[in-house]
């Protein structure tokens, strides 16, 4: 059962935004691959068109995934906070939200800080260490952490 009322629908600008930003962020290197039998014009209409679908496609599956992550969560911790109570921000400041978001930082530093000693000490003794950015694609972007970004919140759908 869905609960329409109270759910945060402004959080759909700033997933809109960033979304948005970064699919324009890798205009320089969507201009590469224009073919100069084409009509840049057309070419270029094409792109932002795609961009705006897949933006709008994008923010449906948001909406749809924050509505299913509520419901679930309801059922199944009945007597926790809402994560609509998160989202609107009045959830921040109980008792739960004060123990775990420093524990979440907390966990955050740790996990960047192995990793950071596992490439460093890999790196020296010859550990292979996997490297899955397309760095063409990084460096010819505008907005080169909004593609990182993507990718985290791509992940989890």
């Amino acid at each position: 059962q869905i609960n329409w009322r109270g759910f945060p629908y402004l959080w759909v600008v700033p997933v809109g935004v960033i979304f948005l930003a970064a699919q324009f962020s890798q205009f320089p290197e969507i201009l590469n691959g224009y073919s100069t039998t084409d009509n840049m014009n057309s070419f270029i209409a094409g792109y932002f068109l795609r961009t705006s679908y897949s933006t709008v496609l994008t923010l449906i599956w948001f909406l749809g995934l924050a509505f299913m992550a509520d419901v679930f969560w309801r059922k199944g911790f009945p007597k926790h906070v809402p994560i609509r109570a998160y989202l609107n921000g009045k959830g921040l400041f109980t008792a739960e939200a004060l123990q775990s978001i420093p524990l979440a930082f907390l966990l955050a530093a740790f996990t960047l800080f192995y990793v950071t000693i596992y490439y460093v000490i890999g790196r020296k003794v010859g550990f292979w260490t996997p490297s899955s950015i397309d760095y063409a694609k990084v460096l010819t972007s505008y907005f080169p952490a909004l593609e990182a970004l993507t990718v985290g919140v791509g992940g989890l759908g």
